[in-house]
């Protein structure tokens, strides 16, 4: 597993414990917030094939963007209210860019 997958896998651990102990959150953020997180674990259990891996992440429904784009989308959107969330959804953002997803 490279540094980067690492690196990903540890941010989105770090966004579930964030989404469990945030009870201020309104159900359609936490629904979001947990899809993404179970979409990103699929796209690294498939990762050991870059082709799975690149087909899953664009995978999503019809207008809804790239993986990359919504994870900067969420963390454009939780900036102000929930800024230690906004920091996490960037840096899986980075992290997904950086493989190439």
């Amino acid at each position: 597993m490279s540094s980067s997958q690492q690196k990903l896998r540890a941010t989105v651990r770090e966004l579930e414990r964030e989404l469990s102990a945030a009870h201020h959150l309104d159900a359609e953020s936490r629904q979001l917030l947990s899809q993404a997180a179970s979409e990103i674990h699929e796209v690294l259990q498939r990762h050991d094939g870059e082709k799975a891996a690149v087909e899953a992440a664009s995978a999503a429904p019809v207008g809804s963007g790239s993986l990359v784009e919504r994870m900067n989308d969420a963390a454009r959107r939780f900036e102000a209210s929930h800024p230690l969330l906004s920091g996490i959804l960037e840096q899986i953002a980075e992290s997904l860019g950086q493989m190439g997803i």
